[in-house]
Formats: C-alpha cells, sequence, structure tokens
C-alpha cells in the first residue's frame, strides 16, 4: 500500500491492537505529476528541461519520416478487445529481451489482463492509447482513469522501433492529453525509472506491512 493512506495505516492499526509485531517494509517509489501545480503545458515546458521535450519531439520528426503518426485512443469494450491480441503480441517481443516476466508473459495471466480489461472499459475506466506509424502498430499504453487521475499501468513497444523512442512520444502525448480532458493528477505507477522523474513533480512511498 501507499504510506499514509487510510487502508494501509488501518491494516497497521490492526497489528498493533491485536498485540502482533508490525514490520513495515519500504518496498518501491510510485512518482506522479500533480497536474494541478501546472497551470498549462506551457507551464510544464518551462519545469520540464527545454532539451528532454525538443528531443521527443525530434525523435517524432524522425518516425514520420517513416511515413504517417497516428495516435488511437481505444475505450469501448470492443475497441480494447479487439486491439488486445496485437498488446500482448508486441509486449512479449519486448520482454523475450528480458529476463524476467510481466502480466502478459503466460497465457493465464494475459487472459486475466484480457478480462480486467474488458471489465474497466465497461465502467469508462480504461484507457488504451495506440502509436502507428505507417498504419503499423509499434508502442501502446494500458492504463486507468478515475476520479481525476489518470494510472500509467503497462506501456510497450516494438524494439525495432526503439531508436525512435516511440513510447516517450506516445508518453508526451499522453500529458498534453490529460491537460486537455481537466485531470488532477498523471500517476506514473509504481518504480522511479528515470524517464518517469523528468516529468513528476511528486512520489509517494509504497511499503508492505508483514
Amino acid at each position: 500500500h501507499i504510506v499514509g493512506t487510510p487502508d494501509g495505516e488501518a491494516v497497521a492499526a490492526c497489528g498493533y491492537s491485536g498485540g502482533l509485531t508490525v514490520r513495515r517494509i519500504r518496498t518501491s517509489d510510485y512518482p506522479y505529476m500533480d497536474l494541478l501545480k501546472e497551470a498549462s503545458l506551457a507551464d510544464l515546458e518551462k519545469r520540464v528541461s527545454k532539451k528532454v521535450i525538443n528531443e521527443v519531439k525530434r525523435r517524432r520528426r524522425q518516425l514520420e519520416g517513416l511515413g504517417p503518426v497516428r495516435i488511437e485512443r481505444a475505450r469501448s469494450p470492443q475497441a480494447v478487445l479487439s486491439r488486445f491480441p496485437a498488446i500482448v503480441d508486441l509486449h512479449r517481443r519486448r520482454w523475450r529481451e528480458r529476463s524476467d516476466t510481466s502480466g502478459f508473459s503466460a497465457d493465464v495471466r494475459a487472459a486475466g489482463m484480457r478480462a480486467a480489461a474488458e471489465r474497466f472499459a465497461s465502467r469508462a475506466r480504461l484507457e488504451l492509447d495506440l502509436l502507428f506509424v505507417d498504419e503499423q502498430f509499434v508502442a501502446y499504453s494500458y492504463g486507468f482513469v478515475f476520479g481525476g487521475r489518470h494510472v500509467y499501468y503497462s506501456p510497450g513497444f516494438d524494439p525495432a522501433y526503439s531508436p525512435y523512442s516511440v513510447s516517450k512520444i506516445l508518453l508526451l502525448q499522453q500529458l498534453t492529453d490529460a491537460f486537455a480532458d481537466g485531470l488532477h493528477e498523471f500517476d506514473f505507477s509504481r518504480g522511479a525509472e528515470p524517464y518517469k522523474l523528468v516529468w513528476a513533480n511528486g512520489s509517494r512511498v509504497g511499503e508492505t506491512v508483514v
């Protein structure tokens, strides 16, 4: 859980009241961008290094040299499910280069993610952003939206397009859309990877209570 949240503190309190020895182990950081601290995308560009933003824009221009670049947002259950097999395939190709596993690695886990995606989409809580180059699918971001907050859950991209920073191109578009949609927070989820910290203006601490 996140330190300081009511659910996490309630779990710890139950242990203390029962006379148990409670250990609180820090697990990870959860960076986020408080969009209310940035009046507009222009203000964000003032805070973040201009070099970073210009580099993403330069990569997009390079990508456009290969063909038309299109970003699609799938929200309905039908649209999400129609794109899901391609997402699983792309994600697995990316993770073959790595030694660990992901939510899409095994068929049973991918099926669970698909069912969750359908349920969240039916409640208008899922946003699936997809990036195409000359109508070829090259990157995606699978996330959730609720209470004015976007949770950046699972990005992925075609390794062949890694030199073009396609995930960063998609992320910059998502941040632009978050301002346009009037959201108050963009939650980068678990992990303080450098590409998240470039954009974040806050961070929460996660911990395990045992």
